[in-house]
């Protein structure tokens, strides 16, 4: 979720941005001021299926007001130009308000619900602790408060955000959260995408999936056996995320014929995605569902964010996932798929 949300900042130009404007009961409202800081910009964005891209909140004078209508209580993201992000929690007909300093955010001070309060405090208590201690006191507050949306917000950074998910710890939490809250839909939502992650855990067999190329060729488990497969997430929102499928082709040509590839597309279009297979000469199988985040592959293999890559081996066991290029480059030479190049 971090790299994707590093991944749409870089992209921002091409989103739809907007400094939004909400009115009547079900609009929440976050304000407050900044000291140290005449003006700038940060960017809030949720990943509730509700919430849309990212908006930007301009500081004016230290202070800023943003309103936007929801229809849930929600966990929302800050995410300042410095790629530090703090979690408020916001409400339908709430007003949520932020204090700070600059030049020392980890301080900052979230009032206007209780959640926002217990979320200040967890973040102070966290200062000059380390990385362990800190994830010991979040599983202990979701161990000790299950229904509260800071539990949330704490699963959701601590332990989710990870490159290397902790899958029994996690599943632990989020089976005590659902038992807490079992009509909550934030909760059931994230309890069924993790399910999906941890279904395509390393060590897992990779999920049983059916896909049509864009070429026409209905591929499967099936089609890869007996050899490692890479299966490579990217989109065109950003150029910069096509890049990586260059570069995996050259890794299959590295790897001696031993390493197969499929490319699942997320863009909603089509076009783009040929332009990027005439620029690279891809040859591999690539697909293209124009479905986003709502792919079936999306939600079979649990991808959480773009560019990634998911490693096989040759009996279809989850070597690895959510690699990044160079991450996938080191992971083939540590197999011995690939000569390292010192």
């Amino acid at each position: 979720m971090k790299r994707f949300a590093l991944a749409l900042l870089k992209s921002l130009p091409a989103l739809l941005i907007l400094t939004a404007c909400g009115s009547g009961d079900q609009s929440f409202t976050l304000k407050g001021k900044y000291k140290n800081l005449q003006s700038g910009d940060f960017y809030v964005f949720s990943t509730d299926p509700s919430w849309q891209g990212f908006d930007t909140v301009h500081v004016d004078e230290g202070k800023f007001q943003y309103s936007r209508p929801i229809n849930d209580t929600l966990v929302l993201t800050i995410q300042y130009p410095n790629f530090m992000q703090m979690q408020v929690v916001v409400a339908p007909g709430a007003t949520t308000t932020i204090k700070g300093d600059a030049n020392n955010l980890l301080k900052t001070k979230i009032g206007g619900l209780e959640d926002n309060e217990r979320l200040s405090v967890f973040r102070l208590s966290t200062v000059g602790k380390s990385e362990g201690e800190v994830l010991q006191l979040a599983e202990d507050f979701i161990t000790q408060h299950p229904a509260s949306f800071v539990s949330l917000a704490l699963l959701q950074k601590h332990f989710l955000s990870q490159p290397e998910i902790d899958y029994k710890r996690v599943g632990r939490m989020l089976d005590r959260m659902v038992k807490a809250t079992p009509r909550r839909p934030a909760v059931k939502r994230l309890h069924t995408e993790f399910q999906a992650l941890a279904q395509c855990a390393p060590g897992k067999k990779l999920p049983k999936f059916s896909a049509l190329t864009d070429a026409g060729i209905r591929v499967d488990n099936a089609t890869f056996r007996g050899k490692h497969l890479v299966i490579w997430f990217w989109a065109m929102w950003n150029a910069e995320m096509a890049y990586p499928v260059a570069h995996v082709r050259q890794l299959m040509k590295n790897c001696n014929g031993q390493l197969q590839a499929l490319n699942v597309c997320l863009d909603a279009d089509t076009a783009t995605m040929h332009r990027v297979m005439k620029r690279d000469s891809l040859t591999a199988h690539i697909v293209c569902d124009r479905l986003e985040w709502n792919s079936p592959l999306v939600r079979a293999f649990g991808v959480r964010d773009v560019p990634s890559a998911i490693l096989v081996d040759t009996a279809g066991i989850v070597i690895a996932r959510d690699l990044n290029e160079d991450e996938l480059e080191k992971k083939l030479e540590t197999i011995g798929l690939k000569k390292s190049n010192k």
